[in-house]
């Protein structure tokens, strides 16, 4: 038995190891989703995030601990993804993800997993995705969600309900970009908050990204 025996079972974990993901954004969606290919057998990660592990991400970024406050993203995943399997071949850039750097991270990859927060950014980055053809899946708001069970996977044209599409909808229409492509998407509208303060649970940006995981891992394999 070795750490892939259980997974081997179900997916192709020799294509997964060959395989390149990157995952851009590593918060509550994006460090899930990138622990979730580690575990399933992705030999080849890179993983992108600018920002500093703070206090408010205790509450749903896999990797944050009280210990690690502080310290960039990037490298305390890196540091526990080779703890989990060291045969992984990581790179990780720690910066942030903006036009015209785009290609620096993705070349090569075999799927990309969007999880950028940044409105201007993932509009950039879903831009270059598509007018590359880079294979992708991304996703849309999960913030002042409660229930996990109305995330789904569809085509970016049928979400509904969700301020983050709808901004986003205007911004590519602009540009031309009308080709469908699949996003983790939650029907659940969000909450109205007096605060101003993008609440998140981890019940629901974990599953949005064990989606984005499930779906790179089923076309890979």
């Amino acid at each position: 038995m070795n750490r892939f025996s259980k997974s081997s079972v179900l997916v192709d974990v020799e294509r997964l190891k060959k395989s390149k993901v990157t995952v851009i954004g590593l918060g509550g969606v994006g460090s899930i989703a990138a622990e979730t290919l580690v575990r399933t057998g992705v030999g080849n990660l890179v993983l992108v995030d600018f920002d500093k592990i703070e206090t408010d991400n205790l509450n749903r970024q896999i990797m944050t601990l009280s210990s690690n406050v502080g310290k960039f993203k990037t490298e305390v995943l890196k540091k526990r993804f080779l703890d989990i399997n060291p045969d992984l071949n990581i790179e990780i850039f720690t910066e942030r993800a903006e036009k015209g750097n785009f290609i620096k991270f993705i070349a090569g990859s075999d799927f990309v997993i969007d999880a950028i927060d940044s409105l201007s950014d993932k509009a950039d980055l879903i831009e270059f995705l598509v007018i590359n053809n880079y294979p992708f899946i991304s996703s849309m708001g999960t913030a002042l969600r409660h229930n996990p069970a109305k995330l789904k996977i569809i085509d970016f044209s049928e979400t509904h309900s969700d301020p983050l599409s709808k901004r986003l909808r205007k911004i590519l229409k602009k540009r031309g970009i009308t080709r469908g492509f699949d996003v983790v998407f939650s029907e659940e509208l969000p909450q109205k908050n007096a605060h101003n303060v993008l609440g998140s649970l981890m019940y629901v940006t974990s599953v949005a990204g064990l989606y984005c995981a499930y779906y790179v891992i089923e076309k890979l394999s």
